[in-house]
């Protein structure tokens, strides 16, 4: 049985510009019958082409050399950490629309950290011997380090009966600021990754779902502080599990 795709996910496909013929006409049915959603999906679609404006485009020489380099290798996994790792920097430089919090609200890091929350987790899901720079061995001298350097005490969650353990963290830049990455890994092999950051604009937010391929993502704000959940597994494992390391947190 296909199940028709959510109203969010409708917007944003929306401000993708890929709907559909039949979904246009399902989500402009909803429109009309709910003007504040009409008004958020207008805020949206106005961030985005604020967006679009205001990312650097690469040189189009210098970004063909590198993507010709990429294919010259023979691991396509390679490949997509290079994509990844150009995400990340590309997030670095710019901001990033995700999903829209309020319409009255100004952009904020919010907007890109989930971004750069899943190209991250795409960089280091699949490394081997080095997915992150400090191991759970070490999980004190984790959280100690990154307090330090994030300017407020962080927590590596253990993440209880869910399955999944810590492999460790790692430092990440993110606009100006530096972020946490934690890893983790079920029995079978499978990767969850929790991405953690400070804002000047405290808040507290729900969580709020967006896939992103075949990644699924779970973020929300808690005060100060914003989180990103990502992994491969379907939206409920994923916020049952984010909602898990939320109650560690707070």
């Amino acid at each position: 049985m296909t199940t028709e795709p959510t109203i969010e996910t409708l917007m944003q496909t929306a401000v993708d510009g890929q709907l559909t013929p039949s979904q246009k006409d399902r989500l402009n049915r909803h429109l009309v019958a709910h003007p504040a959603d009409r008004a958020r999906l207008a805020e949206m679609i106005r961030q985005a082409e604020m967006v679009r404006a205001s990312v650097p485009q690469p040189d189009p020489a210098q970004l063909g050399r590198l993507m010709r380099g990429a294919r010259g290798g023979t691991s396509h996994a390679g490949f997509g950490r290079l994509a990844a790792a150009v995400a990340i920097f590309a997030l670095g430089l710019g901001s990033g629309l995700f999903l829209s919090r309020d319409s009255a609200t100004p952009m904020t890091l919010m907007a890109q950290a989930p971004v750069q929350a899943a190209a991250a987790h795409a960089l280091y899901s699949p490394e081997v011997l080095h997915p992150v720079e400090v191991f759970a061995d070490q999980r004190d001298h984790l959280q100690t380090w990154l307090s330090n350097r994030l300017g407020a005490p962080v927590i590596a969650p253990e993440l209880g009966d869910t399955g999944y353990r810590l492999i460790g963290g790692r430092l990440l830049p993110l606009g100006h600021g530096p972020a946490a990455f934690f890893l983790y890994e079920n029995e079978s092999g499978d990767r969850l990754s929790l991405f953690a950051n400070l804002t000047t604009d405290p808040a507290q937010t729900s969580f709020q779902y967006r896939r992103d391929g075949d990644l699924g993502i779970v973020f929300w704000q808690d005060g100060r502080w914003e989180y990103s959940m990502v992994g491969r597994s379907g939206r409920q494992v994923i916020e049952t599990i984010a909602r898990k390391a939320h109650e560690e947190l707070i």
